[in-house]
């Protein structure tokens, strides 16, 4: 299965072709923001670099935000397009969830070998999202196969990630004292979910590092099993890929490709 994945949320524009879980080619630009020009030169680079054609492409993915405005839309509405033309399924992203992979896959090696199964591995993204908030989730590392139950972002190598609370909005300068109320006595209470993890392993990423270096920091002196995961990066059309495999693997239901916005959307305002 042939799936080409896209993200253009972020300054770095990333498009990636791969089979299955494996990478064909990933092509990105993070020097200039030009998306709308941009997108469909690298997806036809990163075809050609991969030995396709559009018409090859089994299942499409895409990033659908919360991240830069214009760039988010312009990347769904590509997807849209072509996945209407070639009338195969697209599958869509919270930015929350790609970073979470990405992060786990830092970790992956060594959270297998030296910390599963014995303890519990969460994962939390933390997004700068303007406005002086961060939008965070929590994620959870489990040993064995997943299904498509509820929740599940991906699978892979008897292992799985799966989101394990609803998506949070928060001003930047309570996200301590949030955390800290949820986190307490080594024992970390997940919000929006009757769930509990004694002594967790928590891995904390996602681009709120560039931005809220001083906050991120605090947050590390929660508790001494917490991780600070300090790469600062755009999200990736591989991970996009990576999720749209698992996704269109176990037959998981195509919903409606819209953005997320973080703030509800007033395209014009009243005067």
């Amino acid at each position: 299965m042939y799936i080409l994945g896209i993200d253009s949320s972020t300054k770095k524009l990333s498009i990636a072709v791969s089979i299955g879980s494996k990478l064909l080619s990933e092509v990105g630009n993070s020097k200039e923001s030009k998306h709308i020009v941009n997108i469909i030169k690298y997806i036809d680079k990163a075809l050609q670099m991969a030995g396709l054609t559009l018409g090859d492409i089994d299942t499409f993915g895409v990033n659908l935000g919360p991240g830069d405005f214009t760039g988010t839309r312009i990347g769904v509405s590509v997807t849209k397009t072509a996945a209407w033309i070639k009338e195969k399924p697209a599958y869509g992203f919270n930015a929350l969830d790609v970073f979470a992979l990405g992060i786990a896959e830092r970790y992956w090696a060594k959270v297998k070998r030296k910390i599963l199964p014995d303890r519990q591995v969460v994962i939390m993204p933390v997004l700068d999202v303007r406005r002086n908030e961060v939008y965070f989730s929590f994620y959870n590392i489990k040993c064995g196969s997943c299904d498509k139950g509820s929740g599940f972002i991906t699978g892979d190598s008897g292992c799985s990630i799966k989101r394990i609370g609803k998506y949070c909005l928060i001003h930047k300068d309570k996200l301590v004292e949030r955390f800290r109320g949820i986190y307490q006595n080594s024992v970390l209470r997940i919000p929006g979910a009757d769930l509990e993890y004694s002594s967790p392993v928590v891995i904390i990423g996602g681009n709120a590092w560039a931005n809220y270096k001083n906050i991120m920091l605090e947050l590390l002196k929660s508790g001494s099993s917490l991780v600070l995961d300090k790469k600062i990066a755009c999200n990736s059309a591989r991970h996009v890929s990576l999720l749209a495999n698992f996704y269109a693997e176990k037959r998981m239901r195509v919903k409606n490709l819209v953005p997320v916005y973080v703030r509800e959307f007033i395209p014009f305002s009243k005067v």
